[in-house]
C-alpha cells in the first residue's frame, strides 16, 4: 500500500514537470522571429518605430513596406503579395489617416484593414495593429476628419479580428511629439519611442 501510494506520487510529479515542460517550450515557440511591417509615412519615417525596433533586434527578419500617403488600399495590395511570398510571424498595421484626409471616409479603411487581418490570420501570421496619431495640434484639421478619425481608432480598438493592439492616437496626444514644421502633422522620433515601449510590453521576440 504504501509503495503504491508512492509510485502513485512519483507519477504525479513526473507528469506536472512533463506538462511544466510543455508550458515552456510552447512559450518558447510564441517568440516573434519575423515581422512585417506596413503602413503610411509614419511607417515610412527612418526614425519610425519599424527601424528601432530592428536595431534593438538586429536578428530579427524584418521587412517595411511603406510609402508617403499611402492610403490602406495600397496597403492592402502590398500585403496580399507579401504574404504570398513569405510567411511572417507577425505583422505590424499602422494606416488610414490618409484615407481619411484623401477621401473623408472610412468604409474603405474598415474594408482594407479588415481584409488584411483575415489574410495574415488564414497564413498564421498574428496581427499588431496601431491607431494612426493623434491629429487634435495639426493646423489643418477639421471637424469631419477628426469625427471620422475617433470612429476609426475607436473600431481598430474594439477590433476582435487581431492579435495586439497599440493605440498610437493615445499615446500622442501631446503636442510635444510633433514639429511645427509640418503643421504638427507628422509625430516625430519620441513619439515612435513610445510605441516600442508598448510593443517590448505585449510581444516576445526572439
Amino acid at each position: 500500500m504504501k509503495q503504491t501510494k508512492q509510485l502513485l506520487i512519483g507519477l504525479s510529479v513526473g507528469f506536472a514537470l512533463v506538462g511544466l515542460g510543455f508550458l515552456l517550450l510552447k512559450k518558447k515557440s510564441h517568440k516573434i522571429k519575423s515581422i512585417l511591417f506596413v503602413g503610411d509615412s509614419n511607417t515610412f519615417a527612418n526614425f519610425s518605430y519599424a527601424d528601432k525596433i530592428k536595431k534593438l533586434f538586429p536578428n530579427l527578419i524584418t521587412k517595411k513596406v511603406a510609402k508617403n500617403g499611402a492610403t490602406t488600399e495600397w496597403m492592402n495590395e502590398r500585403v496580399r503579395d507579401e504574404l504570398k511570398a513569405y510567411n511572417y510571424d507577425l505583422i505590424a498595421i499602422l494606416g488610414g489617416s490618409n484615407d481619411i484626409y484623401g477621401a473623408v471616409r472610412i468604409d474603405k479603411a474598415k474594408k482594407n484593414l479588415d481584409e488584411m487581418f483575415k489574410m495574415a490570420k488564414l497564413k498564421g501570421t498574428k496581427v499588431l495593429v496601431i491607431t494612426p496619431p493623434n491629429k487634435d495640434f495639426y493646423t489643418k484639421k477639421t471637424e469631419k476628419n477628426q469625427e471620422l478619425l475617433n470612429d476609426l481608432v475607436d473600431w481598430i480598438m474594439s477590433n476582435k479580428n487581431v492579435d495586439y493592439k497599440i493605440d498610437f492616437h493615445k499615446l500622442t496626444n501631446d503636442k510635444s511629439l510633433f514639429s511645427a514644421n509640418d503643421g504638427y502633422l507628422h509625430p516625430q522620433s519620441k513619439a515612435h519611442e513610445l510605441i516600442v515601449n508598448e510593443f517590448n510590453n505585449k510581444i516576445k521576440l526572439a
